[in-house]
C-alpha cells in the first residue's frame, strides 16, 4: 500500500518549469521514483488503478480513476494531473488548455506558475478561444499598468531633480517607459479585438470602457459600445429564430 503502479515515463516540453506536483507526493509518502535526466514519471489517467495515500485511511470508492483523495488538495492534484496529460496531446481540445492555463495561474493541484499560465493562454488564444484571447488582452493591459506607474514615478523624479541632467535623465525614461505602456496597451487591445469579433458584446463594452479608459479614444469607445449594442440585437434575434423553429417543430410533430 502507497505504491503507485504502472508508472511511464513521458518527456516535458520545458524541464525548467516541472510542477512539482510529484515531488510534493514523495514528501507525502508516495513510492515514486526519482526522474531521470530530462523525464519524469507521469502516470497516464487511465493507467491509474486502485491506489491511495498511505495516510488517508480510507476506503477507495468511486472516484475518478480509481483514486481517493485524502483531501480537497489531493483532489485537485490528480485533476492537475489529469489535465496536463490531455492538453500535452495532439488532439488536445483548446478547453483543456485554457483550463490547464487556469489551474497554473491559480496554483491549483500545483505550484502557481505565471510563465506556464502565459504559455497555455496564448496556445489556447492562438487556436481562437475568445475567453484565452481576453485573458491576454488582461495580461498586457496588466503590464501596460505596471509600466505607465513606472512613468509616472520617473515623471515625479523629474520634477524633483535640482540639476538640469538629471531632468533630462528622468524626463527621457519617463518617456520610454510611457512608450513601453502605450505598446502594451496596444497589444492589449488587439487581443481584445479578436475576442469582441466573435460576437462578443460583453466583450465588446470592455473594449469601449478601455478605450477610454486606457488609450483615451472617446471616439473608439463610442464606435465599440455601439458595436455592443448591434451584437447584442442580432443574438436576440437568434434566439428568437431559435424560438421560433423550435415552437414550428413541435406543431409539425
Amino acid at each position: 500500500e502507497g505504491q503507485r503502479p504502472n508508472l511511464e515515463y513521458k518527456k516535458w516540453q520545458n524541464t525548467e518549469n516541472q510542477p512539482t506536483i510529484l515531488n510534493n507526493q514523495r514528501e507525502n509518502g508516495w513510492q515514486i521514483p526519482e526522474p531521470s535526466d530530462d523525464n519524469v514519471p507521469v502516470t497516464p489517467p487511465r493507467a491509474r488503478n486502485q491506489y491511495r495515500s498511505p495516510n488517508d485511511g480510507m476506503a477507495e470508492e468511486n472516484f475518478p480513476h480509481g483514486v481517493q483523495p485524502n483531501n480537497l488538495a489531493d483532489q485537485q492534484r490528480s485533476q492537475f494531473e489529469d489535465c496536463l496529460w490531455g492538453a500535452q496531446a495532439e488532439d488536445a481540445s483548446v478547453e483543456i488548455q485554457f483550463q490547464l492555463a487556469n489551474w497554473y495561474e491559480q496554483g491549483l493541484g500545483c505550484v502557481a506558475d505565471q510563465t506556464q499560465a502565459k504559455k497555455w493562454y496564448h496556445k489556447a488564444a492562438s487556436r481562437g478561444l475568445a475567453d484565452a484571447q481576453v485573458k491576454i488582452g488582461e495580461i498586457h493591459e496588466d503590464e501596460g499598468d505596471q509600466w505607465k506607474q513606472k512613468a509616472l514615478d520617473a515623471a515625479v523624479s523629474a520634477t524633483l531633480a535640482t540639476t538640469e541632467v538629471e531632468i533630462q535623465e528622468h524626463s527621457q525614461l519617463a518617456n520610454q517607459l510611457e512608450a513601453k505602456a502605450n505598446q502594451s496597451y496596444l497589444s492589449a487591445y488587439n487581443s481584445y479585438r479578436e475576442a469582441a469579433n466573435q460576437s462578443r458584446p460583453d466583450i465588446s463594452r470592455l473594449l469601449s470602457k478601455f478605450s477610454i479608459k486606457k488609450l483615451g479614444d472617446k471616439e473608439e469607445a463610442r464606435a465599440w459600445k455601439q458595436r455592443a449594442i448591434e451584437q447584442e440585437k442580432a443574438l436576440r434575434q437568434q434566439e428568437q429564430q431559435r424560438q421560433s423553429d423550435q415552437r414550428n417543430r413541435r406543431t409539425r410533430n
